[in-house]
């Protein structure tokens, strides 16, 4: 199968998906609010990629900007559900 169009800009990807394009492999997470509007539909559901680890470093003795605790914060409640070490 030919490649028609490759990106590493996952909105743009589900975009073209969207446009009918072709089919895409996206974080599921990102495709929940289309899919659950009927736009797009599952085809591989047995189908996944391996995660990828994730890490998020910062000082823990010292003061914690409240930009960066947000973020982490942000990235904690997005992953609810995933095990951390």
């Amino acid at each position: 199968m030919k490649q028609r169009i490759v990106s590493d800009h996952f909105p743009f990807v589900l975009q073209a998906a969207v446009d009918g394009v072709g089919v895409c492999l996206m974080p599921t997470q990102l495709c929940q609010e289309v899919e659950g509007r009927g736009v797009l539909r599952r085809i591989l559901p047995d189908y996944s990629q391996p995660g990828r680890p994730l890490y998020l470093v910062y000082p823990r003795n010292r003061y914690l900007p409240r930009r960066v605790a947000a973020f982490r914060d942000a990235i904690l409640e997005s992953q609810q559900g995933v095990k951390f070490r």
